[in-house]
């Protein structure tokens, strides 16, 4: 297919292109082939707006005569005011002083398209009057460009959308003119400036930023000639649907490739190619609207694949020269890891280019590529011949994000140990059994099995784990990563059954006992943080107790837990005011109606006071571990109580305290003379009927709950918001564990359960109808509501 994607603009704004206003208008979409298409194919070429006489075009001229009258008056002001500027400039030394050497010439801000004018619009260079560099840098006052090559949006890989349109700009920067201008203008300072020839940047104040302009001309224009090339370049093979790489990148997998590689392009096209998909060619066809230009484009594109297995995503010519500039592309310090923004060692930064790599079809070609890349390495010295095995990544947010490789700790270790168990000189000197032996080489393969099978990385440090509690953005990305659902469901898919004490040596032993460490350490810490908090701030409570040990040991024995606690809210009391104390449930009911600014205020004084008891004792996660998430955990917590009344009467303090205090996330009283019965009263007032719901399609294991007041029926999906009462337990919750283990201690746990059961369910048939074909619950009491008894359970 031959490329055609060129750009031509249609109702440009005079007089040139700056500034650029945020797009307007883009639309875009995909048709297949019809026969008409198959016959063309040149008809890829962006289409001209023509839209003579419209309603669009008229807001165009309109606009366009604004804008003219707009610059008249600007003009006229310039003419009145400039002059008086400059005569109150000179104060006494007269209209017309003979020298101003304490001044720097006023540099434009902006530049003419297709003639610009070098000397004017950088900074004055230090070179002498009348030097070869001063010539031939004086001498470029035309140099048929278009302004948008001096943008530097796209170099890092970054996409300012005010600033760049590959399509619209692409074919106005990479005409031959500008390219044979610029080679020329190259040529002749590189020969002619020396180091010594640099931009004098004090005072300057022109269209460049001095933070990030060259040291001098030559270096300046080699830039443009750079940024050229790279913007410019197009398939030789014509495997792309596009005429510029730039623009395939982009449309194909969202990629700025920019002229100066790195990581973040690389964590783009992972992003966008992660999940398996197809994008069916056909033509691309699309319109794109700003305040100066605008423009319609039409392409024929191929089928794409994505996805993120060896060889699932269809890459072209382009992508694997995005690659294989990637992959060449390292220097000691040059690149930064965007989650860290700390430079990254030559072996992750192979490790994070390879995973991306790797997807692209054909297999082949990018193992040719990288395999040389690699080889390269090695031969100038940065890179042993064996770092795959002996080398780290260096970076923990790296392994978090991806696990670690056959390089980092403790897969060195174990591969070390197994190496020194398989060493003949070992074996000559071993005392043990040969079944001793045998057992922890295995123990060690499997160890080494279970740390690569997963796509995070468990052994963490405390100081880093305890830095991840924090609120910024980057903490919540590696808490996340670390207490993923893929890595827990890894982790309980792999056994370590094969590690048993009696047969493993010393130092197996130990690994061993470093990964079922790690693996407990990261069960107590994702039980706090790794789901989605319902009105809670662990982290921020844990540390207002000055108990963050909890987040890796975790609940400490019943009786030293129940006195923190204590001591906790006694604490909480004393320092929160009497007059911040919220109604309590009682008198909720007869609040008297606000005013709606006073309503609105005292919503975000609660929600305010809400955020700070959810950072203290009063959390959800303290209370999750309280009452746990089942009644056998329930029972048990109660069970290490000095007695089980203890526990509950303390459950009970616990619940009235927080919720007096302010607390909405602790889940209701039971309510009515009925203790069987799943009925609560909220914080808010409201009377609720729960009932467990059958299991179905869109809502899995669910609970539904009516309102007793209105009839209202809401259906909670379980598990997904650790919501107390629903995902785990509440204060019905300890009560009704409180009676199984009074069943127990009779000896008639099973038959206690079985009639609560049978009680409940023909309590609930007033209540609830099953739709015998759905599964569905159907509340069927009168829509005013129940009539029930109005008695809270003490």
């Amino acid at each position: 297919m031959e490329n055609t994607s060129h750009s031509e603009p249609s109702d440009e704004l005079p007089p040139d292109d700056v500034p650029r206003d945020q797009a307007q208008g883009s639309e875009t979409e995909t048709t297949p082939l019809s026969s008409d298409d198959s016959k063309d194919e040149n008809d890829a070429t962006l289409i001209p707006v023509t839209e003579s006489k419209s309603h669009r075009a008229r807001v165009w001229e309109s606009l366009a005569v604004l804008l003219a009258f707009t610059g008249f008056l600007v003009t006229v002001a310039a003419m009145i005011f400039l002059p008086l500027a400059i005569w109150s400039g000179y104060g006494d030394s007269g209209m017309f002083p003979e020298s101003r050497t304490d001044s720097t010439p006023i540099k434009p801000k902006t530049a003419v398209a297709y003639n610009l004018d070098f000397p004017l619009l950088y900074p004055d260079i230090a070179s002498k009057p009348g030097s070869e560099c001063r010539k031939a840098w004086d001498a470029l006052t035309h140099i048929p460009c278009h302004d948008k090559l001096f943008n530097r949006a796209s170099d890092n890989s970054t996409w300012r959308t005010l600033e760049w349109d590959p399509m619209y700009f692409l074919p106005r920067i990479c005409e031959n003119r500008c390219r044979a201008a610029l080679d020329k203008a190259y040529g002749q300072l590189s020969a002619k400036c020396s180091s010594a020839d640099t931009f004098v940047l004090q005072g300057y104040h022109g269209m460049f930023s001095p933070a990030w302009l060259e040291s001098g001309p030559a270096a300046a224009v080699e830039v443009l000639v750079r940024r050229t090339e790279h913007l410019c370049r197009s398939s030789p093979v014509d495997d792309s649907d596009y005429e510029y790489c730039h623009i395939d990148m982009l449309e194909r997998f969202g990629v700025m490739d920019g002229v100066n590689p790195n990581l973040w392009a690389i964590n783009t096209f992972m992003r966008d190619t992660d999940k398996n998909g197809f994008e069916r060619g056909g033509r691309k066809r699309g319109s794109r609207e700003t305040g100066t230009y605008r423009y319609r484009y039409n392409y024929k594109v191929r089928d794409q694949k994505l996805g993120p297995g060896a060889g699932e995503t269809s890459c072209s010519w382009c992508t694997f020269d995005f690659f294989n500039r990637t992959l060449n592309s390292w220097t000691q310090g040059a690149h930064l890891s965007p989650e860290s923004n700390q430079p990254v060692s030559l072996p992750e930064f192979l490790r994070r280019v390879r995973r991306a790599g790797r997807r692209c079809a054909p297999t082949a070609k990018w193992d040719e590529m990288y395999n040389a890349a690699v080889a390269r390495y090695i031969s100038t010295g940065v890179l042993p011949a064996d770092w795959e095995v002996t080398l780290p990544s260096g970076d923990l947010h790296y392994l978090i994000h991806n696990g670690p490789s056959l390089g980092d700790s403790p897969i060195l270790e174990i591969r070390a140990e197994r190496a020194r168990l398989s060493s003949p000189q070992f074996r000559q000197s071993w005392n043990g059994t040969r079944l001793e032996l045998s057992h922890s080489t295995s123990c060690l393969v499997t160890l080494e099995r279970n740390y690569l099978s997963t796509n995070s990385y468990i052994n963490l440090p405390k100081d880093m784990l305890s830095k991840m509690m924090g609120e910024e953005r980057e903490s919540t990305a590696l808490r996340e990563a670390y207490c993923s659902q893929s890595t827990s469901k890894a982790l309980e898919a792999l056994s370590d059954t094969a590690c048993l004490p009696s047969l493993t040596t010393s130092k197996v032993l130990e690994l061993a006992k470093e990964y079922r460490a790690s693996r407990r350490t990261r069960e107590v810490y994702c039980d706090l943080f790794g789901q989605r908090s319902y009105q809670w701030n662990c982290a921020q409570s844990l540390g207002s107790m000055n108990k963050t040990s909890w987040a890796f040991t975790g609940r400490p024995k019943t009786t030293v837990f129940l006195a923190e606690l204590d001591t906790a809210l006694e604490e909480l009391k004393k320092k929160l005011s009497l007059e911040e104390v919220a109604p309590s449930l009682n008198n909720n009911n007869n609040q008297k109606q606000l005013s709606s600014s006073k309503s609105r205020a005292k919503a975000a004084a609660d929600r305010s006071k809400e955020k700070i008891l959810g950072n203290t004792v009063c959390a959800g996660c303290i209370w999750k571990w309280l009452t746990g998430t089942s009644m056998d955990e329930i029972m048990e917590n109660m069970r290490g109580a000095s007695s089980v009344s203890e526990y509950v009467n303390f459950v009970k303090k616990y619940h009235t305290t927080c919720t007096s205090l302010g607390a909405t996330w602790l889940g209701g009283v039971p309510y009515g003379d009925d203790p069987i019965v799943w009925r609560v009263k909220n914080e808010d007032g409201k009377v609720l009927r729960y009932i467990k719901g059958p299991k179905v399609v869109w809502y899995g294991d669910a609970v539904h709950a009516v309102d007793e007041a209105t009839g209202e029926v809401t259906i909670y999906q379980r598990h997904r918001g650790n919501r107390p009462g629903l995902d785990v337990g509440s204060l019905w919750h300890v009560l009704q564990a409180q009676r199984g283990l009074d069943a127990k201690a009779q000896g008639r746990f099973e038959e206690w359960k079985a009639e609560e059961e049978e009680h409940r369910k023909e309590a609930d048939k007033a209540v609830w109808t099953v739709d015998e074909r759905s599964g569905d619950l159907e509340y069927i009491r009168p829509k005013n509501g129940l009539q029930g008894e109005k008695k809270e359970q003490e």
